[in-house]
C-alpha cells in the first residue's frame, strides 16, 4: 500500500486548489478544513439532500428536448455537459447567473481541463509564486466564475438581511448556516464552495452520464429493464432473445444514431 506523505498531499493542493484560487473545504487542511466542516454539516443532512431532488428532475424534463433533439446526429458529450451545468446551475443558485450561460459553460469547461492537473512545476515543488504555464487559461476562466458567483452571493445576502424572499437553494443554504458557536460563512468561503461544487460535479456527472449511454447503446436488454423502471413497470424484465427497444449506433465523430432493429437484427 502507498504511503501518502506531505510531499504528496502539497502536489495535489496546489493542482487542485491554490493554482487556480480554490479553496473549499474539499481540498482545505487545518483550521480551515475544521471550521467549514462545522459550518457546512448542517447543510448535508438527509432532509436537504432530498429536498434538491424535484429541482434536479424538473430542470432535466425542461432541458431534455433541447439538449437531445429528436431526429438528428448529437455529440453527447456536449449534450450532457449542458444538462449537468443546468442542474447544478438551479441547485446551486437557482439560475440567477445564467445571463450569459454558454459563455458560463465554456468557463467551466475550460476550468474543468485544467482542475487536478500538475503542473511540472508542482512536481517540482517549486514555489508558489512562480507562474503554472498549463494553467493559465483557467485562471480566465475561473476568475470569471468566482466574480459571478460572488457578485450573486452578496445581493443574496442582502435580501436575506432585509427579508425579501429569496430561493431556497444551496447558496441560500450556505449564507443562512452557522456552526454552534454563531459563526457563518464569509462571502468569500461561499464562493470557494460554489465553485468547489461546480469543478468537482459538472464534468465528473456530464462524463459518466456519457459513459452510461454509450454502455446501454451496446446492451439493450439492460436499456430496456432501465426503461421499464424509468415508466414504472419494475417487475418487467427483458427475456432473453428478445427483441429489445431501439439501439443507437456510435457514429465516428461521437454522435449517435437511433436505429430500429430489424427482424432479422439481435436484440
Amino acid at each position: 500500500m502507498a504511503r501518502i506523505d506531505s510531499s504528496h498531499i502539497a502536489i495535489l493542493g496546489v493542482a487542485i486548489g491554490a493554482a487556480l484560487a480554490l479553496y473549499g473545504v474539499s481540498v482545505a487542511e487545518g483550521d480551515v478544513w475544521k471550521f467549514g466542516r462545522r459550518a457546512l454539516s448542517p447543510v448535508f443532512v438527509p432532509r436537504q439532500i432530498k429536498s434538491f431532488a424535484t429541482s434536479m428532475v424538473d430542470v432535466t424534463d425542461k432541458m431534455l428536448a433541447t439538449c437531445f433533439p429528436d431526429g438528428g446526429i448529437i455529440d453527447i458529450s456536449e449534450s450532457f455537459l449542458k444538462l449537468a451545468y443546468g442542474v447544478l446551475s438551479e441547485t446551486l443558485f437557482s439560475g440567477e447567473i445564467d445571463g450569459q450561460s454558454d459563455e458560463a459553460l465554456r468557463d467551466i469547461t475550460r476550468f474543468s481541463s485544467v482542475l487536478g492537473r500538475a503542473d511540472p512545476l508542482d512536481i517540482l515543488m517549486a514555489p508558489k509564486w512562480l507562474p503554472r504555464l498549463t494553467k493559465l487559461g483557467g485562471r480566465g476562466a475561473i476568475n470569471r466564475l468566482r466574480a459571478n458567483v460572488l457578485a450573486l452571493a452578496i445581493d443574496r445576502r442582502a435580501r436575506i438581511e432585509t427579508g425579501t424572499d429569496v430561493p431556497d437553494d444551496f447558496l441560500t443554504l450556505l449564507l443562512r448556516t452557522q456552526t454552534d458557536e454563531g459563526e457563518r460563512l464569509t462571502d468569500t468561503q461561499i464562493v470557494d464552495e460554489i465553485v468547489t461544487f461546480i469543478g468537482a460535479g459538472h464534468e465528473t456527472t456530464s462524463r459518466a452520464l456519457t459513459s452510461l449511454s454509450y454502455l446501454l447503446s451496446h446492451v439493450a436488454a439492460s436499456r430496456a429493464r432501465m426503461e421499464a423502471e424509468n415508466q414504472g413497470d419494475t417487475a418487467s424484465e427483458a427475456k432473453p432473445g428478445a427483441q429489445g427497444p431501439p439501439k443507437p449506433s456510435p457514429e465516428p465523430d461521437g454522435g449517435i444514431v437511433w436505429d430500429t432493429p430489424s427482424d432479422d437484427q439481435d436484440a
